[in-house]
């Protein structure tokens, strides 16, 4: 009977460091584990205006900026981007740009996060980098 009562106080703590645990390992999962494809969102400045814009990553490589709205002097663009492993991607076939970049990803399956390593277009820079939100679809 003694021995079932301590089983029974420690059972708690038992359940505390399953769930700590659980939240250890999934804690440790790498950016580049987590999937980039899916379409987020976030509002750039243009002209002293905000616009909303979604950037979505096809699981093909294509990247795609789409403004919400008409933006006057904006179209939507579409390039290739491919996934060089360490948290890193690389865009390709940039008509506007003609050169290809280098960018860090942080993605969390929520929020992602391009900070160029490598980039020489800052019409491109401004318009994807920084921080996105993932769309609910």
């Amino acid at each position: 009977m003694r021995i079932l009562r301590q089983l029974t106080i420690l059972k708690p703590a038992f359940s505390s460091l399953f769930i700590l645990l659980v939240f250890l390992i999934a804690g440790c999962t790498k950016s580049s584990e987590l999937t980039l494809v899916g379409t987020y969102t976030r509002n750039v400045i243009i002209d002293e205006q905000a616009w909303e814009v979604n950037l979505m990553l096809t699981d093909d490589g294509y990247l795609r900026w789409i403004p919400v709205d008409s933006i006057p002097g904006h179209t939507a663009s579409e390039v290739r981007y491919r996934n060089e492993g360490n948290d890193q991607i690389v865009i390709y076939d940039d008509a506007d740009c003609g050169t290809e970049a280098v960018y860090w990803h942080v993605v969390d399956g929520v929020n992602l996060n391009l900070l160029p390593l490598q980039e020489s277009c800052l019409p491109r820079e401004g318009a994807i980098s920084g921080d996105w939100k993932k769309v609910n679809q």
